[in-house]
């Protein structure tokens, strides 16, 4: 076999398609763009350039662990969110398309917030977000893994951010007011976890299992967040497939106005929103 990098790029996505991983072209170049430590618009501009036994051999062991069932963002150690490329570990939930949406959908509805908290916030890459859109703003992440606040702290430096990570079970450390809580948490039900695909159950369960009902993080936040949002605050969820009707009966419409359920890109109803009387 010739050891050029289209050769060995050729050769991956081959292996990457038998082997019925989605999307195998564009897994084998950024696998590739890993183990060569390149942009991956550098491929296409050096598909004559040799390469060294070592790195084909680097490239054959990260090609044979995603078809074994690793997640590509543990392998390169890395995801792209809302335009920035983040740290991401096997320590933390691979941020998806769909909470890039919430982050957007959030934006659109804040004007100069002074105070915002990213609940459950895993690798923090919505609360890095939202600190590198609103500079004046303090923005404050929580999380109950120790771990996932490292990787966390590692992205917030990587674009130096001020962002303050908190340990601790929901709202149990967390001081004064926001003018908004934005939160992914875990939503899918305890009992279909172990249905989920082979790559989804190599993520982190706790960031995963809702519970019995999938509802038992989302209605913890949704009970106790009017303690910690201004009079007009922002609650911005999102949650799991068929939730909606349980989750809008969660609220209490004394205490929560402009209660809107929103689609996903895929047209399936994804977040909620809801603002504190």
């Amino acid at each position: 076999m010739k050891n050029t990098v289209a050769d060995v790029l050729g050769s991956g996505a081959q292996k990457l398609s038998a082997a019925h991983i989605d999307e195998a072209q564009a897994n084998a170049e950024f696998l590739l763009c890993a183990v060569l430590n390149r942009a991956r618009t550098w491929l296409g501009f050096n598909g004559a350039v040799q390469m060294r036994d070592e790195e084909i051999n680097r490239y054959n062991a990260v090609v044979d662990l995603r078809i074994s069932g690793v997640p590509l963002a543990y392998i390169t150690g890395t995801q792209d969110f809302c335009g920035h490329t983040f740290i991401i570990d096997e320590d933390v939930l691979i941020p998806r398309p769909e909470t890039e949406e919430l982050v957007e959908k959030t934006i659109k509805q804040l004007k100069n917030p002074r105070r915002l908290l990213d609940m459950c916030t895993g690798s923090g890459v919505i609360a890095c977000t939202l600190a590198m859109k609103y500079h004046s703003a303090e923005v404050i992440g929580t999380d109950n893994s120790p771990a996932a606040l490292l990787t966390a702290q590692k992205n917030a430096d990587k674009f130096k951010l001020p962002v303050q990570f908190i340990y601790g079970d929901l709202f149990e450390n967390i001081f004064g007011v926001f003018d908004a809580i934005i939160s992914n948490p875990p939503y899918i039900p305890s009992a279909e976890i172990d249905g989920l695909s082979e790559e989804v159950k190599r993520e982190p369960r706790a960031a995963l299992d809702g519970g019995e009902t999938g509802l038992d993080v989302i209605t913890q936040i949704i009970l106790y967040a009017p303690d910690f949002l201004e009079s007009g605050g922002l609650l911005a969820l999102e949650f799991g497939q068929n939730q909606e009707e349980q989750i809008k009966a969660i609220f209490d419409t004394n205490i929560w106005d402009n209660i809107v359920i929103e689609k996903d890109f895929a047209g399936i109803n994804r977040f909620i929103f809801a603002r504190k009387r």
